[in-house]
């Protein structure tokens, strides 16, 4: 889990697929249930919680070209990360929403040309 307005890292091992991003946060960025020193750290996130967004980052993309994927809270590991690429760990970039604009998100869409060939005529 990467933090970056807080400049924190953690990690978590062995999670169960069947729970959700939520569940998974809950540690860190709920105001009653996270531990002391990780609250301090991560007060910019705490204080937002629902303005926070989470991140994943797509694998095989080209060299120069970053993008992610904005996973689900309210879903499970496994949901969020089916069909996805996913080189050795996955890492969840947990960002505020105001501050992603630097993080460009995939957005899966339908090719735009093929909705409009029917109608050139």
């Amino acid at each position: 889990l990467q933090f970056p307005q807080s400049q924190a890292e953690y990690i978590e091992k062995r999670v169960p697929e069947d729970k959700t991003i939520n569940e998974i946060l809950k540690p860190y960025i709920d105001p009653e249930k996270s531990d002391p020193v990780i609250r301090q750290r991560l007060k910019a996130y705490i204080h937002s919680q629902t303005e926070v967004q989470i991140l994943m980052k797509v694998e095989y993309m080209q060299q120069n070209l970053v993008r992610y994927y904005e996973l689900d809270p309210y879903k499970s590991l496994l949901d969020n990360l089916k069909n996805k690429v996913i080189i050795e760990y996955p890492t969840l970039y947990v960002v505020l929403k105001g501050s992603s604009d630097d993080m460009k998100v995939l957005h899966q869409v339908k090719n735009e040309s093929t909705k409009n060939l029917g109608s050139e005529n």
